[in-house]
């Protein structure tokens, strides 16, 4: 009975990362830290305490609000994006905390598929991190155009330029469409230089995950992160109608 209570809690804590991984995705919805770290802290409570329950019941009571609250103040203090410079692509920008954040310095040690994993992830924080910047309102014409040259220049930057972003890139552009114009452009013309951005950027961020080859030893992970990013791109779309409805 002991071995089969070691044997669930091991995989229960295997769980772990996975669910860590994925909210990497909470932080490029919303860069909520509250929210971030409350779902960290969830988790550790059901993949790490209670398995550790399981497979060491003689544990001391105190260990469990001990390893709890640690883990609290390192969800919290990490921070969900970094303070690094959105002018540097190349640099950190999830936060410590998140997984992609912790792990991104190490990636060159790593399995090309985690690499292109890490990568894009730091490439979705970079854009999430230009849409947390962004100014309320630009009233002036001229300050706007140099606003969108800025935002091209850094857009045009990094060398691999993941399909998977363009939902966020549309999203950008969207919500600079409904927020920064103001009453200096007309409505119309606010329309146009969203849809000219959406295609003009389809022809730039073309590198699809999902039809890389990826050596045997990156399985099981190359084949996750495969499925996992080809339903962005075969359906990205279909996304950006959405985002582009919500934006209007």
């Amino acid at each position: 009975m002991q071995r089969l209570r070691v044997f669930f809690a091991f995989i229960l804590c295997l769980m772990f990362f996975p669910f860590w991984r994925g909210l990497d995705y909470l932080v490029i919805i919303t860069d909520s830290k509250i929210l971030f770290t409350l779902s960290f802290v969830l988790g550790t409570i059901f993949f790490i305490l209670i398995p550790l329950h399981l497979a060491k019941r003689d544990l001391k009571k105190f260990f469990y609000p001990l390893i709890l609250l640690s883990l609290g103040v390192f969800a919290f203090s990490g921070s969900t994006l970094s303070g690094q410079a959105t002018r540097h692509y190349e640099l950190r920008q999830c936060g410590f905390s998140t997984f992609s954040g912790l792990l991104y310095h190490a990636r060159n040690f790593l399995p090309p598929a985690h690499q292109d994993d890490l990568e894009l992830r730091n490439q979705l924080c970079w854009i999430r991190k230009m849409i947390t910047k962004m100014p309320q309102e630009i009233d002036d014409v001229n300050e706007l155009k140099n606003y969108l040259d800025l935002i091209r220049q850094k857009l045009l930057s990094p060398p691999s330029k993941y399909k998977a972003s363009l939902p966020l890139i549309a999203f950008l552009h969207g919500k600079m469409s409904a927020h920064l114009a103001g009453p200096a452009l007309e409505s119309i013309e606010i329309g146009k230089m969203f849809i000219d951005s959406l295609h003009f950027w389809k022809s730039q961020y073309t590198v699809e995950i999902s039809a890389l080859e990826y050596p045997w030893y990156a399985w099981p992970h190359s084949v996750w992160i495969k499925w996992e990013y080809g339903l962005i791109e075969r359906n990205w779309e279909s996304i950006v109608e959405s985002i582009q409805l919500e934006s209007n």
